[in-house]
């Protein structure tokens, strides 16, 4: 469990997985720890902004920021961050990196399984719970490191 002091994460969820990012949000709420919640509609977009402002930078060019980096303020960058998608956990797993802060991502990395989508979400660690737990135990970690 973190401290008592109020933390604040962003999460960044595609799909149909944002309302269990968003409940997520809400149970972490209600126990101090803030959260927002980005929808990504269009993850190679958001990833191919990120890579031309890169490039800009490493060839000389004029430094800019992202679309991603355009989301948060530049001290709010660092916060920890959870992805969730109903994909394959890699798919926003470079949001963390990007944004220079502590970073969990979560998805369907097992494929074959049927059931109902909360079954799956379960079964997968996807689900609002599973999310929630995921930013406790990042802030965890986090608290160990002071």
């Amino acid at each position: 469990m973190a401290s008592s002091a109020k933390w604040e994460w962003a999460r960044f969820a595609a799909g149909a997985i944002v309302p269990e990012a968003v409940a997520a949000s809400e149970s972490l709420r209600a126990r101090g720890i803030l959260a927002n919640v980005f929808a990504v509609t269009a993850p190679g977009r958001l990833y191919r902004s990120l890579a031309a402002a890169r490039s800009a930078t490493r060839t000389g060019g004029s430094p800019g920021d992202s679309a991603l980096e355009r989301l948060l303020e530049p001290d709010e960058r660092r916060a920890p961050v959870v992805t969730v998608a109903d994909a394959h956990s890699h798919a926003l797993a470079f949001i963390g990196s990007a944004l220079g802060g502590r970073a969990i991502p979560l998805g369907v990395d097992t494929f074959g399984e049927s059931g109902s989508r909360l079954d799956l979400y379960r079964k997968m660690g996807i689900a609002a719970d599973a999310i929630a737990q995921a930013a406790e135990a990042a802030l965890a970690e986090l608290d160990s490191y002071s």
